[in-house]
């Protein structure tokens, strides 16, 4: 359960691992730790069920789909992209995606990624057209529901307002510009390069699928119930990983795009003005680590398969 180093005691890592259980849910959902120091892991834990209906435990070696902290591998392939010359956060979304509303062609790149587009969440959208969290949605499926708005909620660079839509449309612009998926561009530009080889989007193609953890949220009545999206969209926020070294941080000197991963990290940061509010996952939870996961240096990782704990539970998780 416990990977341990010179630069802690062993009876520091004991600490932390009877910590862990201490705030386990009974029979519940649980979480994957990782400690590091000087870009090295020197902690992994883990506690609680991976898999309640087969009684799966969680390990640190548990691979976890990690959302919308996906969001900034999404941003970082936009910035690779400037930085090659082949597009400019500030050109117009219209001059890369075909048949989009009117409106759209005041929206440029940039609004997409500070959450400024006006554009409403397609995900709610497609929750009030009745679809269900568990049906497959495609691409086509999402852009059609997109399209059919009659208006933006405000102008462009207006306000912020937190919407998957203005991820979902750049990973589009991605195929557009490259050719390839995000999930493609994306191994290729980024999570090769730095090694990250336990870390890929949702559904790479030629290659076997781990088992993912279960995502679980309360059922109202002292159980949880499975919460799995299986929306087959263009994966601009379904990175898996694992909490374990080589995983979601990197510390490798290899450039991406012809920065180095700090000056990546530090180029996608200042784009997103409201990164405090954003959602996006610039922190990923990571106490005292550098801004993006795939810099993080020194800090504490933690993965969960629920949407929230009991107050009394995990007060260190809040």
């Amino acid at each position: 359960m416990t990977t341990l180093s010179n630069d802690y005691t062993r009876t520091t890592m004991k600490g932390i691992d009877i910590l862990l259980q201490q705030h386990q849910v009974p029979k519940g959902p649980g979480y994957a730790v990782a400690v590091y120091q000087r870009g090295r892991v020197i902690y992994c834990g883990a506690a609680g069920l991976a898999d309640i209906e087969r009684n799966v435990s969680l390990t640190a070696a548990s691979v976890f789909d990690i959302a919308s902290v996906s969001k900034q591998f999404t941003a970082a392939a936009l910035v690779i992209l400037e930085k090659q010359g082949l597009l400019s956060l500030d050109d117009r979304l219209a001059d890369y995606l075909d048949g989009l509303p009117e409106y759209c062609n005041s929206i440029c790149l940039r609004h997409l990624l500070n959450h400024t587009s006006g554009l409403r969440d397609y995900n709610e959208l497609l929750f009030q057209a009745g679809v269900q969290f568990d049906q497959a949605v495609s691409d086509s499926q999402a852009l059609a529901m997109i399209k059919r708005q009659y208006a933006l909620e405000f102008a462009p660079g207006e306000k912020f307002e937190y919407s998957n839509t203005g991820y979902f449309l750049l990973a589009l612009v991605v195929q557009v510009v490259t050719g390839k998926t995000l999930s493609q561009f994306s191994q290729q530009a980024i999570l090769t390069p730095l090694e990250m080889t336990s870390s890929y989007f949702w559904g790479r193609a030629g290659q076997d699928q781990p088992p993912v953890v279960k995502a679980y949220c309360d059922d109202g009545n002292d159980g949880y119930e499975p919460q799995m999206a299986n929306w087959q969209t263009a994966r601009c926020a379904q990175i898996r990983t694992t909490c374990s070294s080589g995983t979601i941080s990197s510390t490798r000197k290899t450039h991406i795009g012809g920065m180095s991963p700090r000056d990546c990290s530090n180029r996608v940061c200042s784009i997103m003005e409201r990164r405090q509010s954003t959602g996006w996952g610039s922190s990923l939870a990571a106490i005292g680590a550098s801004q993006s996961c795939f810099t993080t240096v020194a800090g504490v990782v933690i993965c969960r398969n629920i949407c929230a704990f009991p107050s009394n539970s995990c007060p260190w998780l809040y």
